[in-house]
């Protein structure tokens, strides 16, 4: 497959609806949960795979989190907004939750972290491939009654 087509095809679903673009989110960390839960459990046992889960569920919970904002955050000012709101919750939801995790557990382990690494760039990719058009298009923002276009807020 080319990469021509594959970026367009991740931009059919950026335009796609949250539910669709949820979806994918969620296939893509089960993509990546299910080997890495194989190997952990093989490896380190129950415990590593119950470490593994809460790492990915807390990266999951926050690119769902930053999706929907950057779903619901529109118009070019808006926007960076959006971004910026998005951003904070894909980094601060995984790791309170992750910290909340390694606090409640009785091991003082930081297996969680290590597990974030894993997690944490599959759905930061993931989100922005899905919340960001790749070709450079932005939605058109609607102009305002009593507005003319181009005109700025004073």
């Amino acid at each position: 497959m080319n990469v021509g087509l594959m970026f367009r095809r991740l931009n059919s679903l950026r335009n796609r609806s949250i539910t669709v673009r949820a979806a994918v989110l969620t296939v893509t960390v089960l993509a990546v949960y299910l080997p890495a839960a194989a190997a952990v459990g093989l490896s380190a046992g129950p415990a590593g795979v119950v470490d593994c889960s809460a790492a990915a569920f807390a990266c999951f919970l926050g690119a769902a989190i930053a999706l929907f904002i950057s779903h619901f955050i529109r118009g070019p000012i808006p926007a960076l907004s959006g971004a910026m709101l998005g951003m904070s919750a894909r980094m601060a939801v995984p790791l309170a939750l992750a910290t909340a995790y390694m606090l409640a557990s009785s091991r003082p382990d930081p297996a969680p972290l290590y597990w974030l690494l894993i997690f944490y760039p599959v759905t930061l990719t993931a989100e922005i491939m899905l919340s960001i058009p790749l070709d450079g298009a932005c939605r058109p923002v609607q102009q305002q009654p009593g507005r003319r276009a181009g005109e700025t807020w004073t």
